[in-house]
């Protein structure tokens, strides 16, 4: 519900009006609200904190007098954009109009009175119409709808009776003027299916075209008998043996394979679940059918990581090989690699005679040509743009096989709103042998930084290294950064202070050039620095592991599954780690982060995430998914998992796919006419857009969000 448009009442707690500076007036409100700020979260009480500015000369008097309407213990009413605060789990709206219960026409001691029912649309205001100009005119509005074209019902009627969905017009209806909570709430989810519908026809169709695309070539995508051969016999001698997720995995991946269209398959798993591993057995089957495979890293680092662990057991398998079969040649291409290797690597992949390249963006730059590009593996796939990903595929014809890896472990109901149009695989168990991380989580204060520190000094003394992580860079980037940590001052504290016993440190954040984070890493890996200060940067792909401790400053800005994958960066070895959770916030933030001291399971902690800050602060908007996401306008995640998922069972349905990920009906029923179905319901949605309501019934409470129009491309 980030950054969502609502009309919202509650107790006012506190009150303030004062300068900042000559000339500008700040009022500062806090409210206590209650009920449905969130998905599904019961009668929760929810702190909200309002502000709002005006300048000039009367700025002063007239926000007092806005203030004075509002008395603490009284009832405010406010409309604006509504923000969550990850650092203590609390909710903020910056200049929003406020009003007490009268000026919005109802008596004070009204909120929660016995039978107030009253449900009132609240609409943005457009132009020079306010929202009672609007409410005055809509009645007319929904009218001209019922008598025009957009009335017609966009969903064909199969599909409105076997699924019990409220008509089209009725939901039209009810969402601006429903007759109580309960038509409401019917209405909302009929036009939440429709949006989801639409989504999954949307995916489904983009995976239909990825397929056909490749239907004119001759060229065969099927695995050969060696390939299977070559991918038994990597696994029979890998130094470890799979788990049972990993051995799924791949055995889902070969299957893809072995079939004569390109696989797009999503592996995700949690931190340390083996993920690379399955991709490299794919690699070599790959190779072994006469394709060469690419792996795609976001860093030059990482895909260095990667070259020396595929070099390392390439190697160990030379030698034990069955006859004919040949291990592949492995190059490195990144924006590092120097003009010579450069051109072979470009030459080998021109040839054939390169069979494995690993590398970052510099695989989709001019000059870089495939003899028979089979398998594309993006690593930590969020971290690319949709067109650099499409880059590769396109690389070779008939477009290869496409694996992605996901470095974050993704609910299933955000796996499929953003991946639908992907297969998914998921690692959920870990490799024997691997040292559990012991989680503290402390509140921020002299004593517990102390004891943070003794904990790295410890390690330090019997050979081991530490990371010490801070939210920002340099603490001028945030308006609100006062006292928060940030890297570069905490690495000229630490190195100067004494505080760490001597320790040797190093430094690492995004912005130092790439030769620059390289070598701080390099330093730190090899035991040159003993402990790195650093950001968030080392969230993903740093495999050190005489790393044994981590403290993490101000744990409260960042999101349990991002806390989660900072910790994997630690227990890789086989020496107890320990990471500790520094929270600067209030009680609702160590209630929060608290999560991460009695979970390591990455799945769990993510569902927990998205229902805390909700789907798009959980993927980022890097991913293509968030796109997707911001398109849902109605649609509460996870509240709306049934829907969901009965919305791709229909669109499998609609488009003749009879099953897909095991839901559907698989009665080969043909297919709808489905671009007539997409044209009526993206006119169909433009032609209504829904209000946000205002609902003061029982207790105070926040009223659910109906925003304007979703807009489909």
């Amino acid at each position: 519900m980030d950054k969502a448009n609502v009309a919202l009442a509650g107790t006012v707690l506190s009150s303030s009006v004062y300068r900042p500076r000559p000339n500008l007036a700040m009022l500062k409100m806090t409210l206590s609200v209650r009920q449905g700020l969130y998905n599904g979260d019961g009668g929760m009480n929810h702190t909200v904190h309002v502000t709002r500015f005006m300048q000039g000369s009367f700025a002063l008097p007239a926000l007092s007098k806005i203030a004075a309407t509002v008395p603490v213990g009284s009832v405010a009413i406010v409309e604006g954009k509504l923000d969550f605060i990850p650092k203590d789990g609390s909710w903020e709206m910056k200049s929003p109009k406020i009003m007490s219960m009268e000026e919005r026409g109802r008596p004070a001691d009204a909120l929660g009175g016995e039978g107030d029912e009253e449900l009132r649309p609240v609409y943005s205001a457009v132009r020079l119409l306010t929202n009672k100009d609007l409410q005055k005119i809509m009645p007319r509005a929904l009218e001209a709808i019922a008598e025009s074209r957009c009335a017609e019902e966009p969903l064909p009627a199969d599909t409105v009776q076997r699924l019990k969905l409220m008509p089209w017009m009725d939901a039209i209806r009810a969402i601006h003027f429903p007759e109580g909570p309960e038509e409401l709430e019917h209405a909302r989810q009929r036009m939440a299916f429709q949006e989801l519908l639409m989504l999954q026809l949307g995916l489904l169709l983009r995976r239909r075209s990825s397929v056909e695309s490749s239907g004119d070539s001759e060229e065969e995508l099927r695995l050969t008998d060696d390939a299977v051969a070559a991918a038994n016999f990597a696994t029979e001698s890998l130094p470890w043996q799979l788990t049972a997720g990993q051995a799924e995995a791949i055995s889902e991946i070969l299957r893809d394979m072995r079939q004569n269209k390109p696989m797009l398959r999503l592996l995700q798993g949690d931190v340390g679940s083996g993920k690379t591993a399955v991709a490299l057995l794919a690699m070599l089957a790959a190779t072994a059918s006469g394709w060469q495979a690419a792996l795609m890293a976001p860093t030059e680092v990482l895909a260095a990581q990667h070259k020396d662990s595929i070099d390392r057991l390439i190697s160990s398998f030379k030698g034990k090989a069955p006859e004919g079969l040949s291990m592949p040649r492995v190059s490195l291409l990144t924006g590092s690699t120097r003009t010579a290797p450069r051109r072979a690597t470009l030459e080998g992949l021109k040839d054939g005679s390169i069979g494995i390249v690993i590398g970052t963006h510099s695989l989709i730059s001019r000059g870089v040509e495939f003899s028979k590009l089979g398998l594309a593996v993006i690593d930590e796939q969020h971290r690319f743009g949709v067109r650099q990903r499409s880059a590769l595929q396109r690389a070779s014809s008939p477009p290869p096989h496409v694996l992605t890896l996901s470095a974050t472990p993704i609910p299933r109901t955000l796996a499929l709103v953003a991946y639908g149009e992907m297969d998914i695989s998921t690692i959920s168990d870990r490799p024997p042998g691997r040292i559990g991380v012991h989680t503290r989580v402390l509140r921020a204060s002299d004593k517990s930084r102390d004891e943070a520190y003794s904990a790295i000094r410890r390690e330090l003394r019997d050979g081991y290294r530490s990371y010490v992580i801070c939210p920002l860079v340099d603490g001028g980037e945030d308006a609100d950064s006062e006292g928060v940590k940030a890297a570069e001052q905490e690495y000229k504290r630490l190195s100067e202070g004494g505080y760490l016993g001597g320790a040797k440190c190093g430094l690492l954040h995004g912005r130092l050039s790439g030769e620059q984070k390289s070598r701080a890493l390099q330093d730190f890996a090899e035991g040159r620095t003993q402990v790195l200060i650093t950001t968030t940067v080392v969230e993903v792909g740093v495999d050190v592991p005489e790393a044994s401790v981590m403290v993490i400053e101000h744990a409260e800005r960042f999101g349990l599954a991002q806390l989660h994958q900072l910790r994997g960066r630690i227990g890789r070895g086989t020496r107890p780690s320990e990471c500790i959770l520094l929270v600067a916030g209030g009680e609702e933030s160590l209630s929060r982060v608290r999560v991460l001291e009695n979970s390591t399971d990455g799945f769990k902690i993510a569902e927990a995430d998205l229902e805390q800050r909700g789907p798009g602060q959980l993927l980022g908007t890097r991913q293509s998914g968030a796109k997707d996401l911001a398109a849902l306008q109605v649609t509460r995640l996870p509240h709306d998992n049934d829907l969901l998922l009965s919305a791709r069972a229909e669109a499998a349905r609609l488009l003749g796919a009879g099953s897909v990920d095991g839901e559907g009906n698989g009665d080969g029923e043909r297919s709808v006419p489905t671009k007539k179905i997409s044209m009526r319901l993206w006119a169909a949605y433009n032609a209504a857009a829904p209000p946000e309501l205002d609902l003061n019934s029982e207790d105070e409470s926040l009223v659910d969000s109906f925003s304007g129009s979703s807009e489909f491309k």
